[in-house]
């Protein structure tokens, strides 16, 4: 996952964030960024995670250092791939892919809120 800054209506070189996201020899994909882009959200099936491709989530700064990630743990990953998260800021909600929870079949949609007494749901 790589990152570029636009500065003076002109973007910058992308560079590839740290090993906390690029975790060498699995994947990072799908990154999605809070709306003061201080969070971000991506798919990986780096080690911790439920199984195969998991939602995680770091902070990451001005300088473009992020933190461990977060697992989102087991309301929303499953055994199966989750992929393609978009957080909206105004509901609290991600919105995911996952071929795990009960659906239609394939990579459906879900979404989860975030309640900070709870947890997502």
């Amino acid at each position: 996952i790589y990152v570029s800054r636009n500065f003076n209506g002109q973007w910058m070189k992308p560079l590839a964030l740290d090993s906390n996201v690029n975790k060498k020899g699995f994947r990072s994909m799908n990154p999605t960024l809070s709306s003061n882009g201080k969070t971000l959200y991506f798919a990986s099936d780096r080690p911790g995670g439920e199984g195969g491709m998991d939602i995680w989530m770091t902070t990451i700064n001005e300088d473009g250092v992020t933190t461990a990630p977060q697992n989102l743990g087991t309301n929303i990953n499953t055994l199966e791939d989750e992929i393609s998260p978009f957080y909206d800021n105004v509901s609290k909600s991600i919105y995911f892919s996952s071929e795990g929870h009960i659906g239609f079949g394939g990579f459906d949609v879900y979404v989860s809120t975030w309640n900070p007494d709870t947890d997502w749901f």
